[in-house]
């Protein structure tokens, strides 16, 4: 049991290290005048929702390393 709790935990920590970078670097093309008006709206609306996820995700981690 604790086993699979830390595969779950190693995993879930991986995903969000993942989606940060995601984040970061779509913050970065949108600084760097990369895309048109449009599609800056696009990505930040996109970004926002990854970065709800990930604090969703994030809670659920620490609820879990509490229990």
């Amino acid at each position: 049991m604790r086993r699979d709790a830390n595969i779950l935990e190693h995993s879930l920590s991986l995903l969000v290290q993942q989606n940060t970078h995601s984040v970061t670097e779509n913050s970065k093309a949108l600084g760097n005048g990369l895309y048109s008006p449009e599609e800056k709206a696009d990505i930040k609306k996109l970004s926002g929702i990854k970065q709800s996820r990930l604090e969703t995700l994030d809670n659920q981690m620490s609820l879990g390393i509490k229990n």
